[in-house]
């Protein structure tokens, strides 16, 4: 079935025009970057092993899924960055909560607490450029890259 067809059975489906919809435009590019391999992010999707579940794979169900919980501006966002895309690992994110939640992130623990550069960074009110000179110093522990120059006694 050609792509405009079957949108046009799922707007007949839902009783409304679904490529007005934000929601569709959203699914058709999880869609995409999981299962075209012309996509340009494909290969940080797709090629990864990152997919979509079989019941998103049609844009009804996945509105099913997310319409209740969506809001303008949000982001659709994969709890287990190397997890599907379905319901039980998805959620909607502002970009700053999508950006914490990166693979490339760099975690720190420190007094039970586990953050990434950026969060430490506003917490402690030290720049992440700092904190990643540092880490890249390799002879700190965690402690002490959060700590250096905090615990200084006058």
């Amino acid at each position: 079935m050609s792509k405009r067809k079957q949108t046009l059975n799922w707007s007949k489906e839902l009783g409304f025009c679904v490529t007005k919809e934000p929601l569709y435009h959203i699914w058709y590019s999880m869609v995409k970057r999981c299962t075209n391999k012309k996509a340009t992010n494909y290969a940080i999707y797709g090629g990864r092993g990152v997919s979509v579940c079989s019941s998103w794979l049609s844009f009804p169900r996945f509105h099913k899924d997310m319409k209740s919980t969506y809001q303008k501006g949000l982001t659709l966002e994969r709890i287990n960055n190397d997890g599907a895309y379905c319901k039980s690992n998805c959620r909607w994110a502002t970009r700053k909560e999508q950006a914490n939640n990166r693979r490339t992130n760099r975690y720190l623990i420190y007094q039970g607490k586990k953050q990434t550069l950026l969060e430490w960074s506003k917490e402690l009110g030290i720049s992440k450029t700092t904190l990643c000179m540092r880490l890249k110093s390799k002879t700190l522990t965690q402690k002490q890259v959060l700590t250096a120059g905090l615990l200084r006694s006058y």
